[in-house]
């Protein structure tokens, strides 16, 4: 269930992105909208599981959320 959350993400996201230029704002947020909603499942569910695909809780540090943050930016 999480790698289909971890995709809907990406898909949504990349494609609501790449589509921005073609000047329909409201149906391209929609996907936008749709991933960032896969996203607070996914960080839901991630709580929940005892090994989780992907692990968030190393972001409640501050050293290396500020990592993350600055290498990504």
């Amino acid at each position: 269930m999480s790698i289909v959350f971890i995709a809907v993400l990406f898909v949504g996201v990349i494609y609501g992105f790449s589509n921005l230029s073609s000047g329909k704002l409201l149906t391209n947020f929609f996907p936008i909208f749709i991933g960032l909603c896969s996203l607070g499942f996914l960080l839901g569910r991630s709580k929940k599981l005892v090994q989780p695909i992907l692990n968030f809780e190393i972001l409640k540090n501050k050293s290396p959320s500020a990592c993350t943050c600055w290498a990504f930016s």
